[in-house]
């Protein structure tokens, strides 16, 4: 093999390298992506929850401080 078939193999090679490279970084942005979506959405899920817990304590509140009926 002589030096110029040598050096279009090598650019080949790194032709090919780059290729897969690209491939797997978008794989990876796409997985990042949907991870960045869930987490998203499961942080407005607990913000949710965790005001509807607020609000029954507050609720639960509002009965422990009711006089007891009169039958007790």
């Amino acid at each position: 093999m002589n030096s110029s078939e040598s050096l279009q193999q090598q650019i080949t090679d790194l032709e090919c390298k780059f290729a897969f490279q690209q491939e797997t970084i978008d794989t990876l942005n796409s997985e990042v992506t949907k991870q960045w979506s869930i987490i998203d959405a499961l942080t407005k899920k607990i913000e949710r929850m965790t005001n509807q817990l607020l609000t029954l304590d507050d609720t639960a509140n509002d009965t422990r401080n009711e006089p007891p009926p009169p039958h007790y």
